[in-house]
């Protein structure tokens, strides 16, 4: 590792104190970034969560408004059947208890 970090910084350094040698022409950094444009991206492999990720945050917002509206729904409808048996059932619960019993 140590070998071609020394080649590469070489080569580097050697670039750089001949940069003024070297003539590129008017039109290189065209060509070069051209090239750049080019070249493929490179394929990485299908990352689950990635995919996941961005199908959960397309959807965030219809959640967000689904669960407003349902709050907003149930608040004004003031839906609460548990309440209102065990409001029932505990006014007198041996009355209802009997007139299970006897099927009244």
């Amino acid at each position: 590792m140590k070998d071609n970090t020394t080649k590469v910084r070489e080569a580097l350094s050697a670039a750089y104190l001949k940069k003024d040698t070297i003539h590129a022409g008017e039109l290189w950094e065209t060509r070069v970034m051209g090239h750049i444009r080019s070249l493929d991206v490179p394929a990485s492999p299908a990352n689950f969560s990635a995919l996941f990720g961005r199908f959960v945050w397309r959807f965030a917002p219809v959640a967000f408004l689904l669960i407003v509206a349902l709050t907003v729904g149930l608040v004004n409808l003031d839906y609460a059947p548990e309440y209102e048996i065990t409001a029932t059932f505990m006014a007198d619960p041996i009355e209802s208890t009997v007139q299970q019993l006897w099927g009244g």
